[in-house]
């Protein structure tokens, strides 16, 4: 009976977590600004075609930049992009950059700024924050911080990932060898990360999604199993890093798209891969304490409606394999 209430609760908390991060997608928009001459800088910016709210952010430049060109438009995957040219005739430091019209529901928008001397500046903007002043240059603090919540927003923003985590959880459950299995999963997707990033390894990005999906499918079949002879089960540190090698080329997709400041490649590697770190003890740490609460709240269910929630699961997984896959 304990083990019944021990699953229910957190095969609840998965399921919920399911419907908030498919509720709640990050789909976050993209303003990004290169310097490619003295005053001159390409500008991108794209939003996704399906949003939360109604509202219509706009870009904001220093009023000192004019727009110089052809402004082109076009649909590039799930989003709407436009590119030109702005012409600016002062440099962009202690300078303003923003965006109006955000609405407190919108995941955001990514400002991404690139400078031909290889500073750098990543910052997400929001109804909360709409604004980011261009600083002299980026201190070490200021690339810390920046990376290490990216990863942490990254990890918890990432259903696959957390379920993973999670699927973890309820193979091995709250004890020390759980420390050493997240401990492999973390290294294991911090070398290929950082291999992927730093372009040493590449893999297409439909098949490593692909088979983080599947990664998700098979955690879950062996819970459902409930078999002593199981991969997570014999050797769970080994398939958590083997799994992780997978996991960290999904997690180098973000880095990929923002970029990482030329003069600081390791301190952002390395407090992007803390931030993940951090991340997944914040759901572990979730986990366990809905777990104790379950196990004080919940009354006798039948074993299949316990079991449910893991089909349920495991499908979902599933069915990212295959979209993935063929798409």
């Amino acid at each position: 009976m304990i083990y019944i209430f021990r699953q229910l609760g957190l095969l609840l908390m998965l399921v919920l977590s399911s419907a908030v991060s498919l509720a709640h997608p990050m789909a976050p928009g993209l303003f990004a600004v290169e310097q490619s001459d003295d005053q001159i800088y390409n500008v991108e910016w794209k939003l996704p075609l399906k949003k939360v709210t109604p509202s219509q952010p706009e870009p904001v430049w220093p009023d000192f930049c004019e727009i110089s060109g052809e402004v082109t438009s076009g649909t590039e995957g799930t989003g709407r992009v436009n590119r030109f040219a702005l012409n600016c005739n002062e440099p962009l430091a202690d300078s303003t950059f923003a965006v109006k019209g955000l609405d407190s529901e919108d995941a955001g928008v990514l400002l991404r700024i690139h400078l031909q001397d290889g500073q750098r500046y990543h910052q997400m903007l929001d109804a909360a924050e709409p604004e980011f002043v261009v600083p002299e240059r980026q201190s070490a603090m200021s690339v810390l911080s920046h990376y290490g919540v990216l990863g942490i927003e990254h990890l918890i923003g990432g259903i696959d990932h957390v379920l993973f985590i999670l699927i973890l959880y309820l193979l091995i459950g709250w004890n020390r060898k759980l420390l050493w299995t997240v401990t492999l999963f973390t290294i294991g997707h911090s070398l290929t990360l950082s291999l992927t990033v730093l372009g040493i390894v590449e893999f297409p990005v439909w098949l490593v999604e692909s088979l983080i999906a599947f990664s998700i499918v098979l955690a879950a079949a062996e819970w459902l199993r409930q078999r002593p002879d199981t991969l997570f089960k014999r050797w769970p540190g080994l398939a958590s890093g083997g799994f992780g090698l997978l996991h960290g080329m999904g997690f180098a997709g973000v880095l990929n798209e923002i970029g990482l400041p030329p003069a600081d490649i390791p301190l952002a590697l390395a407090s992007f891969n803390i931030g993940i770190e951090l991340g997944q003890l914040a759901v572990l740490c979730v986990a366990a304490l809905v777990h104790k609460i379950a196990l004080r709240t919940l009354g006798t269910l039948p074993a299949r409606w316990v079991t449910l929630p893991g089909y349920v699961l495991g499908s979902l997984a599933a069915f990212w394999f295959w979209e993935r896959l063929i798409g």
